[in-house]
């Protein structure tokens, strides 16, 4: 079964009404007419890699030429643009969102509708909520949402705004029409060159961590990015060189990548080690390093995967980066959790885990309580776990099990955990072992299966 097939089918596309988006573009345009377009990126600093890689795409091919942008960074500096639109104007609102973000997006497209404006509004919604549950984010408030990877998708919709002419054929749109969840296929292919996707504008002055990998294969249950997004790419040696080059220039010195592994950087499938390629990444960081320049790898937004982990590659890394720690994620300290999940055995896990501290880095390790298949005994032999590794020098970023649309476990209701384990919990913060935002989570985890409820 193709992982397009897949995805299509968590996507639950196939509930949806097949349509050209012509007609409705045409409707949409309709209330353009006579007005002056801006195009509005809104740039929150938790969606900002996301936003900064569209406009930096959509730069590249030309597609802001000749009109209006803005990139408010916060949502007051949102409703202020939106509330200042003349009669004249148009503003098309593009916004992203991660489904932990669902709520607080919800409140602020009620907000725009409120604010008082001369002009017309049409907002737009992507990233992995929209594509995961595009029901849900059409009630929120869109009056689109594109699904999957963004660039290719938002190029031809924008060529429609900009030239008032409607195109039959933009696949990767979802909206409401008459009531009636619509769609215009699933989205395209992503480019295939993450090269074509530039980590940085200087004309917006946008800049920030690098993207060097794109894509996911381990398919983990519980996590959108191998089901919502394409197949692995990684940037080539010669364009993460020529960025680094222009950040120096501005004057950036601190160097940061996005990944999903850092260790699979040049691997063909994403779960093999290319050590060559890691090799020659290395050596491009050293160079860099003795320029001045501060390299950060395999620490947030990136992690390491444990099953790319040993002595000769940490050997390499550790004497080319300058964070102290990095991320890993084991998920659960339950044996009977970590088959269920696909990981890497407790035993082995520990051992890597043991690896990187004895090369000198600190580690953060992930895991995540409240799945509704956990029982009592699997949270203590978590507990169990946080004390080894507390001893070994680790520390837990601890989490509450979220249901993500277009996930495998998107249907599943999270467990309640019992205060004991939340005493343990609170206990093990206080010592400095164990940290996160569990009890946040909890409440967000609790909106999003409501809210699967009334969808369906």
């Amino acid at each position: 079964m193709s992982s397009r097939y897949i995805a299509l089918k968590l996507l639950s596309l196939q509930n949806f009404s097949l349509k050209s988006p012509a007609e409705y573009l045409s409707m949409l345009l309709d209330n353009l007419k006579g007005k002056k377009l801006k195009i509005i990126f809104y740039y929150p600093k938790r969606n900002r890699n996301s936003l900064r890689a569209l406009i930096n795409y959509l730069e590249l091919r030309g597609a802001l030429r000749g009109v209006e942008i803005a990139i408010p960074r916060n949502s007051l500096q949102l409703l202020k643009l939106v509330k200042g639109l003349r009669n004249d104007e148009a503003g098309i609102i593009l916004i992203s969102l991660m489904t932990p973000q669902r709520g607080e997006v919800r409140e602020l497209v009620r907000s725009l509708r409120k604010t008082p404006q001369g002009g017309e509004l049409i907002l737009i919604g992507g990233g992995p909520h929209p594509t995961g549950a595009p029901e849900d984010a059409l009630e929120i408030g869109f009056d689109l949402v594109t699904l999957g990877e963004g660039e290719l998708t938002l190029e031809a919709l924008l060529k429609v705004f900009l030239s008032r002419e409607s195109l039959a054929e933009i696949p990767g749109l979802a909206w409401l029409e008459r009531g009636e969840l619509r769609y215009s296929g699933f989205p395209p292919d992503m480019v295939r060159d993450l090269d074509e996707v530039p980590a940085y504008s200087h004309t917006f002055r946008l800049y920030g961590p690098i993207e060097i990998t794109r894509g996911c294969p381990w398919r983990c249950p519980f996590c959108q990015t191998s089901f919502a997004f394409g197949h692995v790419r990684h940037r080539s040696l010669k364009d993460i060189t020529k960025t680094i080059d222009n950040y120096l220039r501005v004057g950036l010195r601190d160097i940061r990548f996005i990944t999903p592994n850092a260790l699979s950087y040049g691997s063909p499938d994403g779960k093999a080690t290319n050590e060559e390629a890691l090799k020659e990444l290395f050596q491009i960081f050293r160079h860099y390093r003795s320029q001045g320049a501060r390299i950060f790898f395999g620490s947030f937004p990136s992690e390491l995967r444990l099953e790319n982990v040993s002595e000769t590659i940490l050997s390499l890394m550790r004497s080319s980066v300058d964070n102290e720690r990095v991320v890993v994620g084991l998920q659960s300290g339950s044996e009977r959790l970590l088959k269920r999940l696909n990981r890497l055995n407790l035993r082995e896990a520990i051992e890597r885990i043991e690896l990187i501290i004895r090369s000198g880095f600190g580690v953060d390790v992930d895991f995540i309580f409240g799945f509704p298949f956990e029982t009592d005994e699997d949270l203590r032999d978590s507990l169990r776990t946080y004390e080894v590794l507390s001893r070994l020098g680790a520390r837990v970023h601890a989490h509450y099990f979220m249901p993500l649309p277009g996930t495998p476990y998107s249907r599943l209701t999270p467990r309640p955990l019992p205060s004991w384990f939340l005493k343990e919990l609170d206990r093990l913060a206080s010592e400095g072992k164990l940290f996160g935002s569990w009890r946040n989570q909890i409440e967000i985890s609790k909106e999003i299966t409501t809210s699967r409820k009334q969808l369906g």
